[in-house]
């Protein structure tokens, strides 16, 4: 069973996460992130991390979209932990699903505009 922490933000109301803080989200982001990290190798989940919240910080609000494609050896169960841990980050996040199959493709980021910075 997985503990209240899991949806609770890691960065204050209004923020998100830049690059820099990939390992602390990953450090608390809870027993799910820190099993998958293992199993993926945490330098290899770290490096997904930080590519997400890169090109989010470079979008400056717009919509980026994250494939399984995008990075080598990456399945479902670990895009989806990454999505969820970018989610907590300050990020709104929508699954990319494949219309025609219904399969998990990937996932959307942006940041919402009333969370933007004004000069952002």
């Amino acid at each position: 069973m997985e503990n209240d922490t899991v949806n609770e933000s890691l960065v204050p109301p209004g923020e998100v996460a830049d690059p820099g803080q990939s390992q602390s989200l990953m450090l608390r982001g809870g027993e799910v992130v820190m099993q998958c990290a293992t199993l993926t190798g945490w330098d290899v989940f770290e490096h997904m991390v930080m590519y997400c919240l890169t090109l989010l910080g470079q979008a400056k609000g717009s919509i980026c979209a994250f494939y399984l494609d995008d990075f080598e050896n990456c399945d479902e169960y670990t895009l989806r932990v990454i999505q969820r841990l970018i989610g907590r980050s300050g990020y709104t996040t929508s699954d990319f699903v494949e219309p025609n199959d219904n399969v998990y493709k990937g996932f959307w980021a942006w940041r919402t505009k009333q969370e933007q910075a004004p000069n952002a």
